[in-house]
């Protein structure tokens, strides 16, 4: 009697233990909300991404790699960590490059390989991509004013 039950116990505990392991898989995603509906989205360590909020839910801007961002009332700078030239068309390529755990992407990268993008988010205007020099640059020129410290995509900012 104690055997029959244990067998048909076991495929319930194996379904609950799968429930529960993939109920975790989005615990490390996050959503920062920025000035005029602009946010960040991590989806994993690879899709962390930048976009405006509509009412469809969000329209991607810049995709993938955001690895900091800092903002005011009226701005908002990303640094992006540029996609690879063959992103789209050879996933296993990618893979080798950055390794596969998606939650936890390690990458070397100089600070010259960075992408700089200035968003207005009122004029809802993109400019860049930039190096860091043409993007303080921009910022000057277009009179941005003080920001927030530059904050890392890496852990959760909400926290």
């Amino acid at each position: 009697m104690l055997r029959n039950c244990g067998t048909k116990l076991l495929p319930i505990l194996l379904l609950i233990v799968c429930l529960i392991l993939s109920s975790c898989a989005g615990l490390s995603d996050w959503e920062y909300v920025l000035p005029n509906d602009y946010v960040v989205v991590r989806v994993n360590g690879r899709s962390i991404d930048f976009g405006k909020l509509d009412e469809n839910g969000s329209s991607i801007e810049i995709d993938r790699y955001i690895i900091e961002f800092c903002y005011n009332e009226s701005y908002i700078g990303l640094k992006r960590f540029p996609l690879p030239f063959w992103h789209d068309e050879d996933p296993e390529r990618e893979k080798a490059f950055f390794g596969s755990d998606l939650n936890h992407l390690e990458y070397n990268y100089k600070e010259s390989d960075l992408e700089y993008y200035l968003v207005d988010a009122f004029a809802d205007e993109i400019h860049g991509p930039y190096t860091a020099t043409e993007y303080k640059d921009k910022c000057s020129e277009l009179g941005v004013g003080e920001m927030c410290d530059w904050i890392n995509t890496d852990s959760n900012p909400n926290n």
